[in-house]
């Protein structure tokens, strides 16, 4: 945990780690900086910075590098995973009905983890979104629901599971 006021500042070819007395932005000091020429996401505890080159733990002294890149944006940033889901139709990938869809679980490009989607086969389920929560081990799943099969898959509300 930070226990001094920092800043994290993005150039176009790295993040810069600065510290300085509380409200005084004048009297910086550079602690670390760290290559970042793409994106930059900090956790909801400023505690890991995230760029397309490394993910970094945050600590007093400077940056550590928690992950080697490149680095997904879309990557959870204490585990950097990432989730993917897919339906069971050739023309909407992201219809289900019946058996067929799966949630693929990635850890950079290697896959560790896969798990099967259904749907009655009487329904429709439009999968709409899938992310891994940040600071819990889930997986939040967006779909909407259709009770028929008149129509297109997509439904006007969605819900969602916790997985």
């Amino acid at each position: 945990m930070i226990l001094f006021t920092a800043y994290l500042i993005q150039n176009f070819y790295c993040v810069t780690l600065l510290r300085s007395p509380l409200f005084d932005v004048k009297a910086e000091q550079t602690i670390d900086t760290a290559p970042c020429t793409s994106f930059l996401r900090v956790n909801v505890n400023s505690t890991i910075a995230m760029c397309s080159e490394a993910t970094y733990v945050i600590e007093s002294s400077g940056f550590s590098i928690l992950y080697q890149g490149p680095i997904n944006r879309l990557a959870t940033p204490l585990s950097n995973l990432t989730v993917t889901f897919n339906g069971n139709y050739v023309n909407d990938p992201n219809c289900l009905s019946g058996n067929g869809g799966a949630l693929k679980i990635y850890n950079g490009t290697q896959m560790v983890k896969e798990v099967s989607l259904s749907a009655p086969g009487n329904h429709y389920a439009f999968l709409l979104h899938a992310f891994i929560m940040e600071d819990t081990p889930k997986i939040k799943l967006v779909f909407a629901f259709k009770t028929n099969k008149l129509g297109t898959c997509e439904a006007p509300y969605a819900r969602y599971i916790d997985y």
